[in-house]
Parts: structure tokens; C-alpha cells; sequence
């Protein structure tokens, strides 16, 4: 197939996830996810199979204006935003076997035995961002205030990232000021801080009746998002 050909699927598969509720989309190799500086750091590699050779990265953005999408319900262990991205790669994985006989896979965590990929560091291989001083992906469009998720394909399709985008080299690092744990203290990210937020979230329940959760009270866990939402980048009216 022609490179321009391969171009044009690209362009299809993004609009494609779009129209199924992606709010960003892009395509990076497998291959360049090798080099990354989360498996460096982390000591972890990809642990995929031969047969998988792009990663199809969607984003669905969170905004400061609607929390609810990120409160996480108990019983299903599930937000509003993550179900929204789990419907979206459930339309687009059949859409694809169909449309171009691509072979679809998702990935797990990081920690699991399957496959498994850093989002954030496939997105920034995508084009969708950097990866910021908060150590988390920064758009252009939204700031840190998206959701990831990935679709493993068969396919070795042009890339569309990665962009030239580097909004840190001039911040004041608010996010790191906003962090209650003082989790980057240190000059960078200290993991073992933040785990000690996101276990007081766990601890800190809500019960209440929301609108994306039906008219069922649920019990929620609102993580903390600081360093997220002090971050200037993007238009929230978007």
C-alpha cells in the first residue's frame, strides 16, 4: 500500500474516533515506544507481540467545569470519563476490523502481564502533547485535563507525532506548587508522595446522587487533581 494511501487511513481513523467521542486522537509505531523515558525509568519494557505494530492513542478531555467526569464510582471502579473512553474503543475496534481488516488489541496496565504501554508516553509519540512538568501529558488544547486510552493495531501506519510543543520552558511550575503531598520537592516526580494522596482519596468517600451516575446515590472517590488543573495551558472553552 502507498504512503499515501496509509496517510489517508490515518486521516479516516482519526475523524472515525472523533465521531465516536474521542475528543484528540493519533497514531504512533510500537517501535517508538522502546526508547521512551517512562520504560527507562520505571526498569519496564513493552510486552507486546510481533503481529502489533501501531498504537491508536485516544484522549478524551476532562474539563475543570464538568469534575463529575472524573469521580470514580466504588461499586463499578469506574468514572464518567473512563466509561465514555471504554464506549469509544468499543465502537471503533469492530469499525476497524471491518472497515480495514485490522486486528485490534487493548492494552493493560503497566503492571500486567499482557500486553501493556505507557498512554502518556504513546501520546506524545502520537502528537497529542508533551510530557509535562506535573509528569503528565500536556495537549495544547487542554492542558493536563485529558483521559487516555490506547488501541493496539496490526497495521504499520504513519505516525502522526511528534509535535514541536514544550509550554514548560517558560512556566512558573504552578502545578508543582499545587501538589498537597509536595510530591516533586525533590526537582522531579516522587511516585511514593502521590500514592500517599491518591490513598487518602481512597479513604475520603462520597456518597451522593449525580447526574452522570443516574438517579442512584453513588459512592464516589473525587482524586486529587492539583497539579492538573493548576496547569495554564489550554482553552477551557474548547
Amino acid at each position: 500500500m502507498s504512503a499515501a494511501a496509509l496517510s489517508e487511513i490515518v486521516t479516516q481513523i482519526i475523524t472515525q474516533a472523533k465521531n465516536f467521542g474521542a475528543t484528540l486522537a493519533g497514531i504512533t509505531s510500537v517501535a517508538s515506544l522502546y526508547d521512551a523515558r517512562s520504560y527507562k525509568a520505571s526498569g519496564y519494557q513493552p510486552n507486546l507481540p510481533e503481529n502489533l505494530k501501531s498504537v491508536l492513542v485516544l484522549a478524551l478531555a476532562h474539563p475543570k467545569s464538568d469534575p463529575e467526569m472524573d469521580w470514580w464510582d466504588t461499586e463499578t471502579g469506574l468514572s464518567p470519563g473512563t466509561q465514555s473512553l471504554i464506549e469509544v474503543t468499543q465502537k471503533l475496534k469492530p469499525w476497524l476490523q471491518e472497515t480495514y481488516n485490522m486486528q485490534t488489541r487493548s492494552p493493560g496496565y503497566i503492571e500486567d502481564v499482557g500486553p501493556n504501554i505507557f498512554a502518556k508516553e504513546a501520546a506524545v509519540r502520537a502528537g497529542l502533547g508533551t510530557i509535562g512538568r506535573n509528569n503528565l501529558l500536556v495537549t495544547p488544547q487542554f492542558g493536563s485535563r485529558v483521559r487516555l486510552a490506547t488501541i493496539l493495531l496490526d497495521i504499520e501506519l504513519p505516525p502522526t507525532g511528534p509535535i514541536d510543543f514544550d509550554p514548560c520552558a517558560t512556566c512558573d511550575m504552578r502545578c508543582r506548587r499545587a501538589c498537597p503531598q509536595r510530591a516533586f520537592e525533590s526537582g522531579s516526580y516522587t511516585r511514593a508522595s502521590c500514592k500517599i494522596q491518591i490513598q487518602r482519596s481512597n479513604e475520603d468517600t462520597v456518597t451522593l446522587e449525580t447526574a452522570k451516575y443516574g438517579a442512584t446515590p453513588r459512592t464516589v472517590i473525587k482524586y486529587c487533581r492539583n497539579c492538573e488543573l493548576a496547569c495554564p495551558v489550554g482553552n477551557e472553552t474548547r
